[in-house]
C-alpha cells in the first residue's frame, strides 16, 4: 500500500503510460478499513482523478453508496469535515465517497447555470467511480447498485442534480443543497429513453446571498422555479403539500414549529417524491438553527 500520496501518483503515471490497457479508464489502487477515510486515484477518460472514500464500522454487504460532491473553490476533504454524511453513513450502513474536482478553483460540471469553468470529463469520472466501487473484485466491497445516490453542496449540488437527470439508471436520488435544476429547460432532465423518475430533496436558505432564495444571480434559479421544475421533470401530477420541517424524519425534539417549511410532492412517476425545503439559514446548512438533519432527512426519503 502508498503511503505517500506524491509518490504514489508518479508510480501512477507511470503505469498508465507504459500500459495501452489502462488508456481510458482504471480504478487505481483500491483500499479501504472501516472507519477510517482513505484517498484513492483513477485514470478517467484521460485524466488523473481522485475521491477520499469512508466505509464505515457498521458496513455491511449490499450497501448504498453516496457520492458527495463539494462546493466551488472547496475540496472533498471540506466537504467530508463539514457535511453530514459520514455521521449518516455510520448509523446506516452505507459507503460514502468525496470525489474531488478539477482545477485551480475546483469546478464541478453542474449544468446550465452553475458553474465555470465547466469541465466534460466530470460525468465520466462520476459514472466511472460508480462502477469501480460496485465492482466487488476491484473494491472488496458489495454495493447495490439500485442505491447508488448523488449529493452536494453549492456547485457539488448541481452537478448532483445534473447527475439524476442525466443518468437516472445509475443515480437513484439526489439532494440538492444551496443550488436548484440545473437545466435551463425541463426536458432537458430525463431527456434520454428509460430514465426512471428518483427522489430528489432541494434545501435551500432564505438568507442565502451567495445562490439567493427569491432571485437569481444568473448561476441559479430561484426556488419556486426550481421547485416546480423539480417536479414537472419527475412527472408529479398533485399541487403538493406544505409541512413544516419539524415533522421531517431528520428533525429533533429540539426544532421550533412555524419557522420552516418543506413542500413535498408524492403522486411522481415511478412511486418517488420532490421536496423542497426552505431554512431560515444562508449557503451552508448542515448545522443549522432548527436542529434539522439535512442528510438523515433525504436519506429517509432515498429509501422511501
Amino acid at each position: 500500500m502508498c503511503r505517500f500520496s506524491f509518490l504514489c501518483l508518479f508510480v501512477l503515471m507511470a503505469m498508465l503510460v507504459s500500459s495501452p490497457s489502462y488508456s481510458n479508464n482504471w480504478c487505481g489502487f483500491m483500499s479501504w478499513k472501516p472507519g477510517q477515510l482513505r484517498s484513492v486515484f483513477m485514470w478517467v477518460d484521460g485524466r488523473v482523478r481522485h475521491y477520499s472514500l469512508y466505509v464505515p464500522h457498521s458496513y455491511q454487504e449490499d450497501a448504498a453508496l453516496v457520492l458527495d460532491f463539494h462546493g466551488q473553490a472547496s475540496n472533498k476533504f471540506i466537504q467530508y469535515s463539514a457535511s453530514c454524511w459520514k455521521q449518516t453513513a455510520d448509523r446506516h450502513g452505507f459507503v460514502v465517497a468525496f470525489p474531488q474536482a478539477l482545477g485551480f478553483i475546483p469546478t464541478w460540471n453542474g449544468g446550465d447555470y452553475c458553474c465555470y469553468p465547466k469541465s466534460e470529463n466530470d460525468v465520466v469520472f462520476a459514472s466511472a467511480l460508480v462502477s469501480c466501487l460496485s465492482d466487488s473484485s476491484r473494491s472488496g466491497l458489495a454495493i447495490n447498485s439500485d442505491k447508488v445516490f448523488a449529493v452536494g453542496l453549492s456547485n457539488g449540488g448541481a452537478f448532483a442534480g445534473r447527475l439524476v437527470c442525466d443518468d437516472s439508471q445509475l443515480f437513484s436520488g439526489a439532494l440538492v443543497m444551496s443550488q436548484s435544476f440545473p437545466y435551463a429547460a425541463t426536458e432537458q432532465c430525463r431527456a434520454l429513453p428509460n430514465q426512471k423518475a428518483v427522489n430528489v430533496l432541494e434545501v435551500r436558505g432564505r438568507y442565502d446571498v451567495i445562490v439567493p432564495h427569491d432571485f437569481s444571480w444568473s448561476w441559479s434559479l430561484p426556488a419556486s422555479v426550481s421547485g416546480q421544475r423539480w417536479k414537472q421533470a419527475q412527472g408529479c401530477r398533485d399541487q403538493g403539500r406544505v409541512v413544516d420541517v419539524c415533522d421531517r424524519p431528520g428533525s429533533s425534539q429540539e426544532c421550533e414549529y412555524g419557522r420552516a417549511t418543506c413542500t413535498v410532492f408524492s403522486d411522481c412517476d415511478d412511486g418517488v417524491s420532490v421536496s423542497h425545503c426552505s431554512l431560515q439559514g444562508g449557503h451552508t446548512l448542515y448545522d443549522n438553527e432548527h436542529h434539522y438533519d439535512v442528510c438523515e432527512d433525504a436519506w429517509q426519503q432515498f429509501n422511501r
